[in-house]
């Protein structure tokens, strides 16, 4: 990477087999390959409700396809999680943030001046190229990591996750920039295009939560994934598949609720 100014970096760790993927087309990969399985899998379907009777799950109320019925339960809603739990009066101890991202101009040379995916602690910044179109950059606080950088503005909080701005100001764009220019100066050579925002469940430390909801038997749910759900939810799904079928999963027990127990 010429150019890259290595000023106060004390360690950095290169991965060879790092990488992004296009979420779409990964979504619907796994989910054609549940489908190969024997799956039934229902698109633009919204949940109504979560239907337990005798503090047992017994199935879920949709608006397009009526009641499913199911002894067993994975709430893997996202920011939608927490509000079909508690209407079961299960408080989830997750929050939704607003992320923003800039996107940066590269007419066609993403890779020649951004080519790896980057993620800088020190200067609280990640970027990738998306394609050869554009540079995407945001913001990083040091999620997951338990330790968090103070000093950096904390995102918008939303209460309902259905209304929220999907747009990025030019303001919130320059404040992203500027965590990434001062390492990569050469990246202010491009041009400035609108940026735009996603949303966050996030949890108490930055990681994921997995387990069984107090008082429901056979519902398990999967959420605050805080920003790094995707890439590390193929393993999640495994794993919380094993869960609510067997009633166990020992690489899941960091993620149980009752961590937070006392907070």
């Amino acid at each position: 990477m010429p150019g890259l100014v290595t000023d106060d970096i004390a360690l950095g760790l290169w991965e060879p087999d790092y990488g992004y993927a296009d979420s779409y087309s990964a979504t619907n990969a796994l989910a054609d390959g549940a489908k190969a399985k024997g799956c039934q899998t229902f698109y633009n379907t919204r949940v109504n409700a979560l239907k337990v009777e005798n503090s047992r799950i017994t199935g879920v109320d949709t608006a397009e396809h009526g009641m499913l019925g199911a002894d067993r339960v994975i709430v893997a809603a996202g920011v939608w999680t927490k509000p079909l739990v508690a209407a079961l009066s299960s408080n989830l101890p997750i929050h939704v943030e607003r992320h923003e991202m800039a996107v940066l101009e590269a007419n066609g040379q993403a890779r020649k001046h951004l080519p790896f995916s980057w993620c800088d602690d020190t200067m609280c910044s990640y970027a990738r190229p998306d394609g050869d179109r554009v540079i995407l950059a945001g913001t990083w606080s040091g999620g997951g990591t338990g330790i968090r950088h103070e000093s950096l503005r904390r995102p918008e909080p939303i209460s309902n996750p259905d209304y929220y701005k999907e747009g990025v100001e030019e303001s919130e764009s320059i404040d992203i920039l500027a965590h990434l220019f001062p390492r990569m100066p050469k990246l202010q050579e491009l041009g400035l295009r609108p940026g735009y925002a996603g949303l966050y469940d996030m949890s108490p430390d930055d990681n994921p939560i997995v387990d069984f909801v107090p008082g429901v038997a056979g519902l398990v749910v999967v959420c605050g994934s805080s920003g790094h759900g995707f890439k590390i939810d193929p393993a999640i799904g495994e794993e919380a598949a094993r869960l609510a079928t067997t009633g166990k999963s020992t690489l899941l027990e960091p993620f149980a609720l009752d961590r937070f127990a006392g907070h």
